[in-house]
């Protein structure tokens, strides 16, 4: 027999619940939630809750058809509804749509999110904005010891992201994220400039002028691989082109690129490019 509850869909390929508090009272409270992965075909119709709730996506796309309209959701999208919404999600493209949301209960619940950006129900974006994310990750993973202590603190945690959803603090957004990029192109620019004189991410963080935990950031947020990945990818790249165009040896192009160890060289170009730098130069001048 199914014991799975009604609200949540059978198109779950992978799913984390927590159940904290089913009978709220007066007092906001976290009544339920957790993290979804859904198939390709994922199509989600509401009809009713008991609960007015949120959703925030993390991956993938979907369309949502809510009060007659239709929204395009994203990574960053973050949509509220009340316990009477109707809607419709429908995921759309070839990447899974994994999402978290939260049922909310309590007297204040509803005010808390009619003084945020959700208060019209349309989706708000929040592209880059990582403690959102954090915050439910947070949720979820007090939300399973479900004993009280994790009710108090998901409700604070719940009731801070709502807070921090302000007007004011929606505005200041595009500024954060427009200093944060500018940021990581003046990195990513000293990194390209300078890469055959740095050894290490850190290296790169000192001369750029920023904490390396920053730096990492930056690139999480801005880039597809973390700093040093980068730096060694340009370093085998800089290594292959003079493979290709100029006769000298392994132990020189290794010198040159920074790697007085001509082994722990030869081991980095072959991860990089899945033959040895001697062999990817026999093969390339081969007639």
């Amino acid at each position: 027999m199914d014991t799975t509850p009604a609200f949540i869909s059978k198109q779950i390929t992978k799913g984390d619940y927590y159940f904290l508090n089913l009978q709220p009272g007066q007092d906001f409270t976290v009544v339920c939630g957790g993290y979804e992965q859904c198939s390709l075909d994922y199509q989600y119709r509401r009809n009713e809750a008991n609960y007015l709730s949120i959703e925030y996506i993390i991956a993938g796309r979907a369309l949502l058809e809510l009060e007659g309209k239709r929204y395009e959701l994203q990574p960053g999208s973050l949509f509220g509804y009340r316990h009477d919404t109707l809607w419709t999600m429908t995921s759309v493209g070839k990447t899974p749509l994994r999402k978290y949301f939260m049922a909310l209960g309590g007297g204040s619940a509803q005010q808390l999110l009619d003084a945020s950006p959700l208060q019209s129900q349309a989706p708000v974006d929040f592209p880059g904005v990582q403690w959102i994310e954090e915050t439910f990750r947070q949720i979820t993973k007090f939300g399973a010891t479900e004993d009280q202590l994790a009710v108090d603190t998901c409700s604070r945690l719940a009731e801070v992201l709502l807070l921090q959803l302000d007007p004011e603090f929606r505005k200041s957004i595009n500024s954060t994220l427009s200093i944060a990029h500018s940021t990581y192109l003046r990195c990513r620019k000293y990194l390209r400039d300078h890469f055959l004189e740095l050894n290490s991410a850190n290296e790169l963080a000192d001369a750029a002028n920023v904490d390396p935990t920053y730096l990492s950031r930056l690139f999480r947020q801005f880039d597809k691989e973390p700093p040093y990945k980068c730096l060694v990818r340009l370093k085998m790249n800089h290594a292959a082109r003079i493979l290709i165009s100029q006769d000298v040896t392994i132990k020189e192009i290794s010198d040159l690129i920074g790697y007085p160890d001509q082994l722990h060289f030869s081991r980095t170009f072959k991860r990089t490019y899945g033959v040895s730098p001697k062999y990817f130069k026999k093969s390339v001048n081969r007639n």
